[in-house]
């Protein structure tokens, strides 16, 4: 079983030196263990970097919570700069602005779904060349889209990400999404769901999935990082796999402690 390192919270340096960590723990024998990052984050990375890490990272688009932080408080100057590249941004802006320019009417309104789009097609061309992981929907935006029927968001996301690496996304519902991914015919290649213990449904409906051709080619990767992260390493140890998961995601303690494995 996989564990993804949720490093979305730390600093472009301090990804660095978690990535270093993870390298050399791989170069040691420790096996399993990738990053889960943004999409400026990964923009930092050179494509050799993005290469090495392989199909297990993990990019989730967009930094939709973050953004909407920074563009409310009058700050896009800074969300632009964060990929800390003037070519990166300058494409991404233009894959944004094609999104928008598309849609004028709903441009002026400033619809909800269309800023989305902007935010998500902004991110996608931020990614490296050489990046192979999965792409996922951020939680937000698939949530809303399964609650409000936008199929056609979710297969203009999907179609997008695969064209950058795995096309995926994260949900907080998991029953609902794979219900209405399996009605809209849309196969994700990753889908990652928050998952405490007792998570209504969760187990069953994955356990469903499991026996569903639609979802054969799924990694399913368990988010345990909304749980103390004593029970996170608990969880990690004990290998939770009823039904069986392909990963889950722990928060940066866990990598400290996980850093130090390796590296002694």
């Amino acid at each position: 079983m996989s564990v993804l390192i949720d490093l979305r919270t730390v600093e472009p340096e301090g990804v660095i030196a978690w990535l270093g960590a993870l390298e050399h723990g791989a170069a040691q024998g420790a096996k399993g263990e990738a990053p889960l990052l943004t999409a400026w984050q990964a923009a930092r990375l050179t494509p050799a970097d993005a290469q090495r890490l392989g199909s297990k990272a993990v990019v989730v688009v967009p930094d939709f919570l973050n953004y909407a932080r920074l563009l409310n408080t009058g700050q896009a100057a800074t969300m632009l700069g964060l990929s800390g590249s003037s070519m990166c941004m300058a494409r991404a802006v233009t894959r944004a602005g094609l999104v928008v320019a598309s849609r004028p009417h709903l441009a002026a309104a400033k619809d909800f779904w269309l800023v989305a789009r902007a935010l998500a097609a902004f991110d996608l061309a931020l990614l490296p060349r050489g990046f192979r992981g999965a792409v996922l929907l951020h939680s937000y935006l698939s949530d809303f889209a399964f609650v409000f029927e936008k199929r056609d968001f979710c297969a203009w996301f999907m179609r997008g990400a695969a064209r950058r690496g795995i096309a995926g996304l994260h949900t907080q519902q998991l029953p609902l999404a794979l219900s209405c991914l399996a009605r809209w015919d849309l196969r994700p290649g990753c889908c990652a769901f928050l998952c405490p213990p007792s998570g209504a449904g969760c187990a069953e409906a994955l356990a469903a999935a499991r026996r569903e051709a639609a979802f054969s080619g799924c990694r399913f990767l368990g988010d345990l990082t909304s749980l103390p992260p004593d029970f996170q390493s608990a969880t990690v140890s004990a290998s939770w796999a009823d039904p069986p998961l392909d990963g889950v995601i722990c928060g940066p303690r866990h990598a400290r402690s996980a850093s130090a494995r390796h590296s002694s």
